[in-house]
Formats: C-alpha cells, sequence, structure tokens
C-alpha cells in the first residue's frame, strides 16, 4: 500500500468516464520497492520513438466512434511514432 502525495486531474473532467477526459496523475509520497522511476522526458524529437500506451475502456475504430459491449475491456500497444 502506497500513500499519495498529490493527485492531478484533467481540468476538462466533468466526473462522467463517459464524457472523455478521464485520466489522472498521482504522485506517491514514497517510492515504489523494486521500481525505476520512469523519467519526464525533456527533448524535443519524438520521431523514430517508441510509445506503450496503456488503458482501458470502450474499444473504437476511430471513426464510428465506440463499439458498443467493449468498456472496461483492457489494452496496452506499443507505436512507432511518425
Amino acid at each position: 500500500t502506497y500513500a499519495s502525495a498529490e493527485f492531478f486531474t484533467h481540468p476538462g473532467w466533468t466526473g462522467d468516464a463517459l464524457e472523455g477526459w478521464d485520466i489522472s496523475l498521482i504522485r506517491l509520497s514514497t517510492d515504489v520497492a523494486g521500481i525505476t522511476p520512469a523519467e519526464i522526458y525533456t527533448g524535443s524529437n519524438m520521431v523514430g520513438h517508441q510509445a506503450m500506451l496503456v488503458g482501458y475502456g470502450f474499444g473504437g475504430n476511430g471513426v464510428t466512434g465506440e463499439v458498443a459491449g467493449t468498456l472496461g475491456v483492457k489494452r496496452a500497444g506499443l507505436n512507432t511514432i511518425d
């Protein structure tokens, strides 16, 4: 169990997960044992770098919106930025 030191929500969050902007950031008050913290990228050129996207919620194809019955499905994907 870890305690939080700070909690940030997206300024567009309305409290309704179906409206979007459902992302937050939590800073823990202590390091997690055995885990090296991720470093914040301070460079400027991301082309060619890989990004890991992880989350859950509705699935969709980006054209017609969410797909019924996919709420809560966990997903992860690796993408190369171009």
